[in-house]
């Protein structure tokens, strides 16, 4: 998958390689020997995937200087590789990430590929110097609820916006080909994300800028998903999601739920704060099945 970047190469691939850097998007820490056949090791609550032990141990293969690398990562019992290739552009860059070998997109917080938008994500806020926001999160649900907090450097007003008006929906929800997002902005009016697996909810409260809260089928059931903006200071907002009401049996499917809505709040930020999610492809091209 490709991320546009409003920074140079040389500042992104900085980023790729450095442990403090990179405990800003993809591991809580790393060890790098950035040579080939040198030790990459990273690990820690939110990689991508969980380790068994301390952390995983993968090996540069190669690369060309400050701009592209490639390590082989075992993961899940098959032989993987990972190439983060950097590339100019008119206004910054464009980050290349290719993961292959790959015997299951399934990881230990939900599917890999929320899970790389999300890092992927959260690279393009600190490369462009703005705050990061939602990583993986491989902990089992505390309860039938996901919670997730951050802040928005934008007014509340423009983040409601955000939520509320299908062409700026549009933007970070990421609909199925062939699908738009519907809204009705009003009190019982239809509130759809284009999203195969989920039909259209309803809107149960509508209080700009404060809050939206939608009646969200899921399976047979309903459950309630709400956004809600907290005025701070400076102009920014908190935004509190919340997507509850599930029945006792739901509890596994919360896992890539969870991840799924984290990967798209990832995105809502960076369409609020830079106006694009920055993904050059979208969502059903970013994965390739390899017979």
């Amino acid at each position: 998958m490709g991320l546009r970047i409003r920074a140079p190469r040389e500042a992104v691939f900085e980023r790729l390689l450095t442990p403090h850097h990179l405990a800003q998007w993809w591991c809580n820490f790393a060890q790098v020997e950035p040579k080939p056949g040198g030790k990459f090791v990273f690990g820690g609550d939110y990689a991508i995937a969980q380790p068994e032990g301390h952390a995983w141990t993968c090996k540069f293969t190669g690369g060309v200087v400050r701009k592209s690398v490639t390590f082989a990562w075992p993961l899940f019992g098959a032989e993987t590789s990972v190439t983060w290739e950097v590339e100019d552009t008119a206004e910054g860059s464009i980050l290349r990430a290719t993961h292959a070998g790959l015997t299951t997109l399934r990881s230990t917080c939900g599917l890999l590929q929320d899970a790389w938008r999300m890092c992927l994500g959260n690279l393009k806020a600190v490369a462009e110097g703005r705050g990061d926001s939602f990583r993986p999160d491989h902990s089992p649900p505390r309860a039938l609820a996901i919670k997730l907090d951050t802040v928005l450097d934008v007014p509340r007003q423009k983040a409601f916006a955000a939520v509320t008006t299908p062409a700026e929906v549009r933007k970070w929800v990421e609909p199925e080909p062939g699908r738009e997002p519907a809204i009705d902005a009003r009190v019982g009016g239809v509130f759809d994300v284009g999203w195969g697996f989920a039909k259209p909810a309803k809107i149960t409260a509508f209080e700009p800028p404060a809050r939206l809260a939608v009646a969200w089928p899921h399976a047979d059931e309903m459950t309630t998903v709400s956004f809600a903006f907290e005025e701070k200071s400076g102009d920014r907002c908190a935004l509190h999601f919340a997507h509850e009401g599930f029945p006792p049996e739901e509890d596994p499917p919360l896992l890539p739920l969870r991840c799924r809505w984290s990967d798209r709040l990832v995105a809502l930020k960076n369409v609020v704060e830079a106006g694009e999610s920055g993904f050059t492809e979208p969502f059903d091209a970013q994965v390739e099945e390899v017979p």
